[in-house]
């Protein structure tokens, strides 16, 4: 019986793995015998022969040379939505990661993937979706700007949890919820601006309230403004929505590249 292994870099997506010459039956050398640059790396280890797998070593791994980090990949299993955990069934977390049609499903990933630890990194990342779609507020309107200010400056420094940091950030976010209403109430022109400053007050509030639920509903509501301002009548306001979205997921694969992804998913 050997196990094949084959891989690539984290940082090479949509390439194909590169099997390896040689087939291993001892799982150790497949994790350790490594040798080259220090990058990360994901492996794909094979099966061959008439055998069970009876070591647990076939499957995709992360291999982070940098710090000697050797974890099995687990499946997606994402929960954002029930729409969500059809599409990645089957998948496996890093295929889930490169190939997310939704920005959303990949912020609740990764706060779910190690509760509490990534809250600067997710509040981050929702700000860089929220300010996306800022050119939809009025010009004259500073409230859902200086909420993303605010969650910004808070994650530049050294996460504070004192009440009065979260106090500063929480007023923000509540001046971009009025914004936020007060477009709900205006005339429909206003639905773009209104779908914004709600990015806004979410992306803010997740530095207070429910990182994982706040950041995704910001980078959801960030694709339903930017759907909106497109307003071209030949395509659906679903079709503009989903074409936003992808965007806003190729713009969190930029800002946590799949090796950070993982390092959170499998632990450092």
């Amino acid at each position: 019986m050997k196990r094949t292994p084959s891989d690539r870099r984290t940082s090479d997506a949509g390439t194909v793995f590169v099997e390896r010459d040689e087939g291993y039956s001892d799982p150790e050398m497949i994790l350790e015998g490594r040798a080259g640059p220090k990058v990360a790396t994901l492996l794909r280890v094979q099966f061959h022969g008439e055998s069970k797998d009876s070591k647990g070593v076939v499957g995709y791994w992360f291999l982070d040379d940098s710090t000697r980090l050797r974890r099995r990949i687990p499946s997606a299993g994402w929960r954002a939505t029930d729409e969500a955990r059809a599409w990645s069934a089957g998948k496996s977390w890093w295929e889930a990661w490169e190939e997310s049609p939704e920005a959303s499903w990949m912020l609740s990933a990764f706060a779910y993937a190690r509760p509490g630890l990534g809250i600067p990194t997710l509040v981050r990342v929702a700000c860089a979706c929220a300010r996306e779609c800022l050119s939809a507020v009025p010009a004259e309107d500073p409230r859902p700007r200086r909420a993303l200010e605010a969650a910004e400056s808070w994650c530049a420094r050294d996460p504070d949890y004192a009440p009065a940091a979260l106090h500063a950030v929480r007023a923000r976010a509540l001046d971009a919820r009025a914004a936020w209403l007060e477009y709900g109430r205006a005339p429909e022109t206003a639905r773009g601006a209104e779908s914004a400053s709600f990015a806004a007050y979410h992306a803010a509030l997740s530095v207070v309230q429910d990182a994982a639920n706040a950041a995704g509903v910001a980078a959801s509501s960030a694709a339903w403004s930017l759907a909106l301002a497109q307003g071209s009548p030949a395509v659906s306001t679903e079709a503009r929505r989903r074409s936003a979205a992808r965007h806003l997921a190729d713009l969190v694969r930029r800002e946590v590249t799949l090796a950070e992804a993982l390092r959170a998913v499998v632990g450092s």
